[in-house]
């Protein structure tokens, strides 16, 4: 081995030079002269993230600002409606990540961080032993690191309107480690003194209606005024819902979890999920605790996690063992453990059933299409136009099971139904029908819900039984037409088999007719030779008599 190793240490350093040299050049493209000695990777290969984060533009922007009116308007939702209706992705349950926060408090930055932690675990298949370093930091023997989420080291906001990861990291929860899909969305800072309040407004109602996880993020310690803020959002959004009486108190929480996540926590210790709750109640003073139940009116589940820093110094900072601080690796993944792991990941729900990536995707429809009409939509309007959807949507299914059960036992028998028959069956799948509406979990929110459903089912009932008694009659002259076609079909064959019969018959008559001119020709031929030879003999005789007797005329004269 000895002899090879100026040749190994030649090509090392060609590569190397080679590489320095072409930093602008594609990090797929094999570098000429050196493919005999090594094969080239655009990422190391010892790195679970670097494959998720080495391709380009894998985010999209879903909401613009308009510049001069501060309105809020959606964009691209077509193109994420292919992702989220796609064959790979349609069936599985969706969380939606959601961070919003202060201008300059390092969102970006965090959500980096997740986007690693979630493309290492979807590749490990959530492995238990993955180590905190596989995932946490930067690579620095890699030149074409880049960050998903765009970051700076500048004062101003970097990020501006609302994105999206364009594709989600595939995990399981549950027992049963059911598909899930996670979207990341990242959202410009809000609640600034010198922001927009009435953007600030629509940005948190958006990012609360499409997330099944919206994380407040918020620098040093949760302050009054903050929760102020979000409380009186919340109560926004969310006071329709509670003044209508067609949702129950148990389900009438549309909006999902609400985490507080409190960044450079240094003065808070300890650091977790169980100071953070204690913290959330000292939040709320008794004078003020309208807030709170304005807020636990609105979402499922509040929590609080205080972090501490991630740097003492973040000018041009560098996700590296040597710059973070020994506490925020740990307690970052204890973070994200509770968010993302199989056993207590939230996909979105509706009315506490978890919705699909293809229903969300018609929950995205419903939002654009109020906003396209001019008006933002409260939790209410979508709220009900959801519901108005599942209600057809049930209905339409309870009558199809119908039809099916009716094609089955009555469209597909063998012998006609009476109108007994018909009328028991019908009475029967009715019956199932309903009760596959009343069963509805979703429509079980309200008893109005399931009395539109009801009243539907009604009429689509009433007119496919009329179109099955048109069938069943239909049926009924068709069975008596063929009936009568069996007995034309019988007579038939009856007059050819007599008339073949009488055939045979005239054949049977004819050869014995032809038999006994046979056998009467036989006995009459000798019969007629005798006479014919005495007719002939005797003529003969006359004859002789005749000549004879001329003869002797003929001697006398």
């Amino acid at each position: 081995m000895i002899p090879y190793l100026p040749l190994v240490l030649l090509c090392n350093l060609m590569i190397h030079e080679l590489i320095g040299q072409s930093r602008s050049a594609s990090p797929t493209a094999a570098s000429p002269g050196v493919t005999e000695c090594v094969t080239t990777r655009a990422y190391p290969a010892d790195c679970c993230w670097c494959s998720s984060v080495a391709q380009s533009d894998r985010t999209l922007e879903i909401a613009q600002i308009h510049a001069s009116t501060g309105i809020v308007r959606l964009i691209n939702i077509e193109e994420l409606k292919e992702v989220l209706t796609s064959p790979e992705i349609g069936d599985a349950k969706i969380v939606i990540f959601s961070l919003v926060g202060e201008t300059r408090a390092g969102k970006s930055t965090l959500l980096n961080i997740i986007y690693r932690y979630l493309a290492c675990h979807q590749q490990k298949r959530w492995r238990k032993d993955l180590a905190l370093h596989e995932w946490l930091y930067e690579r620095e023997d890699w030149n074409g690191m880049r960050h998903i989420f765009s970051t700076s080291s500048m004062s101003r906001a970097h990020t501006k309107n609302i994105w999206i990861t364009k594709e989600p990291f595939m995990l399981t929860m549950g027992k049963l480690r059911n598909r899930v899909a996670v979207f990341l969305i990242d959202t410009q800072g809000l609640f600034d003194t010198e922001g927009n309040s009435t953007v600030d407004s629509q940005l948190f109602y958006l990012s609360s209606l499409l997330s099944s996880t919206l994380v407040v993020n918020k620098m040093r310690r949760l302050d009054g005024q903050l929760t102020k803020t979000v409380a009186a959002y919340t109560l926004q959004m969310t006071s329709a819902v509670k003044s209508t009486s067609l949702v129950s108190a148990g389900k009438s929480k549309f909006l999902q979890d609400l985490v507080f996540l409190i960044r450079d926590a240094q003065f808070l210790d300890p650091y977790g999920w169980e100071s953070g709750k204690a913290l959330l109640q000292a939040a709320f003073p008794r004078s003020d605790d309208d807030l709170l139940r304005e807020m636990e009116a609105a979402f499922q589940h509040i929590s609080c996690f205080l972090m501490p820093n991630i740097a003492f110094n973040t000018t041009n900072l560098r996700i590296l063992p040597s710059t973070l601080t020994a506490d925020f690796g740990p307690q970052v993944q204890k973070f994200l453990d509770k968010l993302f792991s199989p056993s207590t990941i939230r996909p979105k729900t509706f009315y506490g059933r978890p919705i699909t990536a293809r229903e969300y995707a018609q929950h995205i429809q419903m939002v654009e299409t109020f906003m396209k009409n001019g008006s933002f939509p409260s939790v209410q309007d979508v709220h009900e136009a959801l519901m108005g959807q599942a209600v057809q949507r049930t209905s339409e299914e309870a009558c199809n099971k119908y039809r099916y059960n009716m094609d089955g036992s009555v469209l597909n028998s063998v012998d006609v139904l009476s109108e007994d028959t018909f009328d028991r069956y019908h009475v029967a799948f009715v019956d199932q029908a309903k009760g596959y509406i009343r069963s509805s979990y979703l429509l079980g929110a309200s008893q109005q819900y399931i009395t539109d459903a009801l009243e539907i089912v009604n009429l689509c009932i009433e007119k496919a039984r009329k179109d099955y008694l048109v069938k069943l009659l239909l049926q009924k002259d068709a069975a008596e037409l063929k009936r009568k076609n069996a007995v034309a079909e019988e007579a038939n064959r009856k007059a050819e088999a007599e008339l073949d019969k009488a055939r045979v018959t005239i054949n049977q008559q004819s050869t014995v007719m032809a038999q006994e001119d046979s056998w009467a020709d036989a006995i009459t031929r000798p019969v007629k030779l005798v006479v014919l030879g005495v007719i002939g003999f005797g003529s003969l005789c006359v004859l002789y008599a005749a000549v004879t007797c001329l003869g002797k005329r003929c001697i006398k004269t």
